[in-house]
């Protein structure tokens, strides 16, 4: 395609993506678009070819963009949430690559498994990692509310002064 109708193929690729007109209604105007700047129309199959290539990558992307969006329901915060998107993701890419029809060797179907075992396996340790490092942080919490406590009940100040303390300190009470 000559450089000057790059613009019309543009066009035609946008209003393929907005799905509110037809394929050949659309076919139909780039072609008179492409006519008016002397360019060789473009066949239906050709076209046709373009907007399932089209088709396909933008499902694609929605796919990603539901699981990336989905991910934090999902491991319900379990897991870091870096680490899960990416293994989700890659999780996501092995799956297609097993599904795309294609004869693989078993060394191949033993590596894609062996990677796929790697990202469950660090999706775990980054989930044991969290809930140490929140047990941790619920141990520290409570030492902290404690000694508050001790203090405040040492300096004979009332449960309500001290109510007052834990949460303009610690943001906990009220």
């Amino acid at each position: 395609m000559p450089e000057h109708a790059q613009d019309d193929v543009v066009w035609a690729v946008r209003e393929l993506n907005k799905r509110t007109r037809t394929q050949a209604d659309i076919l139909v105007e780039l072609n008179d678009r492409l006519a008016v700047k002397g360019v060789t129309p473009i066949s239906p199959s050709a076209f046709n070819r373009k907007a399932v290539r089209l088709k396909a990558l933008r499902q694609r992307i929605e796919t990603t963009r539901e699981v990336m969006s989905g991910i934090t329901d999902l491991t319900a915060g379990d897991l870091d949430d870096h680490a899960a998107k990416l293994g989700h993701l890659m999780m996501m890419l092995i799956a297609e690559l097993v599904s795309d029809g294609e004869d693989r060797s078993s060394k191949e179907l033993k590596e894609i498994a062996d990677a796929f075992k790697s990202i469950v396996s660090g999706q775990k340790i980054s989930a044991d990692r969290r809930q140490k490092v929140e047990a941790d942080a619920d141990a520290k919490a409570a030492k902290t509310v404690a000694a508050v406590e001790k203090v405040a009940k040492q300096a004979g100040l009332s449960a309500e002064t001290t109510t007052d303390l834990k949460s303009a300190f610690l943001g906990i009470g009220k």
